[in-house]
């Protein structure tokens, strides 16, 4: 029940908090990155930021699980839950996409593959020395910087 965690969240901010959807970008990391694309489609918002995520679940398990090579397709699920692709490969707000290349959890061709099916308007960043969610010192002005231009493109 992630993604509807994420979209209670969502709605915390607005129904409680009193945010509009102009004031937010959904940002995830990792798992989460599934979790904020899902809600970019079923809540309205400025921004999208996924942040070392995977294409879907389907080639994730593939590639940590190789026994589940033998599972069959038609019992993962299905639709656009768990499947960044899915979801960007459909009309999105603004995204900005970025992964460490040092990334040992979730390769970073996850990441370009995310880019490359999604639609404009879109900005993919990699972040040469780091890891999967450790930004190195050596990449905290490309990090944060590619994070402030978007947000300033937002306006």
């Amino acid at each position: 029940h992630i993604c509807e965690d994420g979209t209670s969240a969502y709605d915390y901010l607005v129904n409680v908090l009193g945010y509009t959807a102009e004031q937010i970008v959904i940002y995830g990391i990792s798992l989460g990155s599934t979790v904020a694309s899902h809600v970019s489609t079923v809540r309205r918002a400025k921004g999208l930021i996924l942040q070392s995520g995977f294409a879907s679940l389907p080639r994730i398990a593939h590639e940590k699980v190789p026994f589940l090579k033998i599972y069959p397709s038609w019992l993962f699920p299905h639709g656009p839950a768990l499947n960044n692709v899915a979801i960007l490969e459909r009309p999105h707000v603004p995204l900005l996409i970025m992964h460490g290349a040092m990334d040992s959890i979730i390769d970073i061709d996850h990441s370009r593959e995310m880019f490359s099916r999604a639609l404009a308007p879109k900005r993919f960043v990699v972040c040469p020395r780091s890891s999967h969610v450790n930004i190195d010192l050596a990449d905290e002005a490309i990090f944060t910087g590619a994070i402030e231009q978007f947000l300033a493109q937002l306006n």
